[in-house]
């Protein structure tokens, strides 16, 4: 697959500021990064209950986040942008080797990082 396609691009989604209880119900659910990556956070969805005023910095941040890293990735074939304040590294086969990247913000504030596993 390497002579076809070198450079494959990996994420996790582990935002969970929700309001409680549901951070601590919901957390990174499944398919919860789908409304953070088209910034559809005002369309009634099964997550919606985990956005409020207090985590409407951070969450907005992180989809601006992920959005751009999108858009990036469509026009150039790298989601690398400003807006992630860190380097996404393409994933590596090798041990310790970057795997993936971190979509992760608290209250106000994007929390990106790669990670080696």
């Amino acid at each position: 697959m390497k002579s076809k396609q070198d450079k494959v691009y990996a994420y996790s989604f582990n935002w969970s500021q929700q309001p409680y209880p549901w951070n601590i119900v919901y957390g990174a659910t499944h398919a919860s990064d789908i409304s953070f990556m088209f910034g559809t956070f005002d369309r009634p969805s099964l997550f919606s209950c985990g956005y409020s005023t207090a985590n409407k910095p951070g969450r907005e941040a992180l989809s601006n986040a992920m959005i751009n890293s999108v858009k990036s990735f469509i026009r150039t074939g790298d989601p690398n942008n400003s807006t992630l304040g860190t380097t996404w590294e393409k994933w590596s086969p090798t041990a310790g080797g970057p795997k993936k990247l971190i979509f992760d913000a608290d209250q106000t504030t994007t929390k990106i990082s790669m990670s080696s596993n």
